[in-house]
């Protein structure tokens, strides 16, 4: 009997761990920017032309992070985005992410727009974002009928 509680027990532990989790992938998911409704793709592409992390929300209470490091100066790096995550912490949706950089423009890997639909939380009253583990600022806030 014991060895069956002591059973039970390890199971219940692992799938708490492993909810937990998971909890936090469904804060986010990744979005194919060629998928998406015109609406989004017009308004987003209104700053395909400026590089930057952008928070777009639109009437019908979607949320989603853009980010965007396409535009590249002659000579320069390319950065793209990495790693990113997102958890709630005391009513704050904290966003975090890596900016890398590349040599290689042509790296098919390196994905320059990257698009996230934001499942948000109702307890929260605050976004932080986090760039390389420094606190940072949305580019702009697009918000959309």
């Amino acid at each position: 009997m014991s060895k069956k509680l002591s059973a039970m027990l390890i199971i219940f532990i692992i799938l708490s761990v492993m909810i937990s989790c998971n909890k936090n992938d469904l804060l986010f998911t990744k979005v194919d920017l060629n998928n998406v409704n015109e609406e989004i793709k017009s308004s987003l592409s209104n700053y395909y032309s400026e590089n930057g992390i952008y928070l777009y929300e639109n009437g019908a209470d979607e949320v989603y992070l853009f980010l965007n490091s396409y535009n590249v100066a002659q000579g320069e790096k390319t950065s793209y985005y990495d790693d990113i995550s997102m958890e709630v912490k005391d009513k704050i949706l904290v966003i975090n992410f890596s900016e890398k950089y590349a040599d290689n423009y042509e790296n098919k890997e390196v994905e320059n727009r990257q698009l996230y639909k934001i499942n948000k939380p109702e307890n929260i009253d605050t976004i932080k974002v986090f760039s390389n583990e420094q606190e940072t600022h949305f580019d702009a806030v697009i918000v959309s009928k």
